[in-house]
């Protein structure tokens, strides 16, 4: 229904059109003068039929009035035979149409109609393109606040497209590598990385095959060729209907944390080869004072003219026991960047107790190896896991101040490699479980413990992209367990 104002100063034609309007549901203002429509317009009719030849104010004025405060209400002029030149002179001022007198009211519901599906029309129209503006309005906003974010970040958010054509370099970005983003986009994200490892570049190569990059450690050269540790993530880029349209990387320069970790690690390695200090000492006398007393019977028997090859044998043997003990220390103790090779895990723990060998026997402790045959390599550094075993392995015997059972074990398990440090001793209290990884957490006195070797020990395992988990009971023992991924 829709309501339509008849305007005609003739109360028969009103009677008319009122008649014919309501038979067809709509309702009808009428008003009997221009200066009465114009009032009535507060009414706020749908469509004017507006008749051009009135006392005092005409059709035309009327019109003109009208289309200053509404120029899209429907106004369909009534004119009578004749006065075709007033009508065409109403349609260029803003008229829709006009018809003539006498009236065919057939003809009139018809054009109404039409008008009024026209008007509504326009206003649909009208309504579509407010809401478009202010979706494109909301865009614009969303769009600078999300550039406002990228630009204010300290991380260097990059993207791509699919084919590793930067696209985009933000501030972050810039500060950290030392380009301007005018520079860098439209170039390829490996002249990013160093050229022996352009490699771990390829991102939408690897992200497409599926694969997850969070927090993923590597080499990026900055505008002066230094290299710069950064911790990457990275994620595809897809359009609304779901396809991949590029990559988005967000980095964090780590280099400073990375050098205060290596020296971490070396602080907690010779903390730790101060412990075994004493230990290795008396392992290394024993060959030495075996190798003193052998050379006494052999100086005897050459003044005696009786040279004696066994007594030789037995030196030389000894020399290469403490030569030995003397080497591995060394190996472990040496500072040296840190290189990811296949490693042998059983070999490593080998090697780790040979150099606490003497100190935990001296200690009452036995050891109990059931190390898995044709155990998997796996991708690491071998010492840094040294340390990751030396670290468990000092942390048992210390829990066994009267002696005990210590058992390192390793076994394949679903393409992983596990080992198993287990000791007998005094236990873990359960509200200590939840810390022992944190820095600086000890539960020894004041003077014997830093509190680092744990949280490195899950520092380098986490590195290796694995896994360290303990369980504990005061009274019975500890043991830990690591997973490594098999390469």
């Amino acid at each position: 229904m829709a309501k339509i104002m008849v305007v005609d100063d003739e109360v028969n034609v009103r009677y008319l059109i009122k008649r014919k309007m309501e038979t067809e549901g709509h309702k009808v203002i009428e008003a009997g003068s221009g200066a009465e429509c114009l009032k009535l317009l507060k009414k706020r009719p749908d469509i004017i039929l507006l008749d051009i030849m009135m006392p005092k104010m005409d059709g035309i004025q009327v019109l003109d009035s009208i289309r200053k405060r509404d120029a899209d209400i429907p106004i369909i002029i009534i004119t009578a035979y004749g006065s075709e030149k007033l009508a065409s002179q109403a349609i260029h001022l803003g008229a829709d149409d006009y018809i003539t007198k006498p009236l065919d009211l057939n003809y009139l519901t018809l054009v109404i109609k039409d008008k009024l599906e026209k008007a509504n029309l326009k206003k649909e129209r009208r309504e579509y393109y407010k809401r478009l503006e202010a979706m494109v309005e909301e865009i614009k906003r969303t769009k600078d606040f999300l550039n406002s974010i990228i630009e204010s970040s300290l991380d260097s958010i990059i993207t791509t497209d699919l084919k590793g054509n930067i696209t985009s370099f933000s501030k972050g970005a810039e500060k950290t590598l030392g380009y301007t983003a005018r520079e860098m986009i439209g170039r390829s994200i490996l002249d990013l990385y160093p050229k022996k490892l352009r490699d771990q570049g390829a991102w939408p190569k690897i992200l497409l095959k599926g694969e997850e990059i969070k927090n993923k450690t590597v080499k990026m050269v900055d505008k002066k060729g230094r290299h710069i540790d950064i911790s990457l993530s990275l994620s595809l880029m897809r359009n609304s209907s779901g396809n991949p349209i590029g990559t988005v990387g967000v980095g964090r320069d780590i280099t400073k944390e990375r050098r205060l970790e290596q020296q971490l690690l070396q602080s907690d390695k010779l903390a730790s080869i101060g412990q075994l200090a004493s230990g290795v000492a008396h392992e290394i006398n024993n060959p030495l004072g075996n190798i003193s007393l052998y050379a006494l019977l052999l100086r005897e028997d050459i003044l005696e003219g009786k040279p004696r090859v066994e007594d030789i044998e037995v030196i030389l043997e000894q020399i290469e026991a403490a030569s030995k003990i003397v080497s591995d220390l060394l190996d472990f103790s040496h500072q040296y960047r840190p290189a990811f090779l296949r490693v042998d895990v059983n070999e490593t723990i080998n090697k780790t107790l040979r150099v606490v060998d003497h100190q935990l026997s001296v200690n009452g402790i036995t050891v109990e190896k059931k190390l898995a045959k044709n155990l998997p390599e796996i991708r690491g550094d071998i010492g840094k896991l040294q340390q990751v075993f030396l670290n468990l392995i000092v942390n048992a015997f210390q829990a066994m101040p009267d002696g005990g059972k210590l058992t390192l074990i390793t076994r394949k398990e679903n393409n992983r490699v596990y080992v198993w440090v287990k000791d007998t001793g005094i236990g873990i209290p359960e509200k200590h479980l939840s810390k022992i990884f944190d820095p600086f957490f000890t539960t020894k006195p004041v003077g014997e413990g830093t509190g680092l070797g744990l949280s490195v020990t899950h520092g380098i395992v986490k590195e290796h992209k694995g896994e360290i988990t303990v369980d504990s009971k005061v009274g019975v023992g500890t043991t830990f367990k690591i997973t490594f991924p098999i390469e």
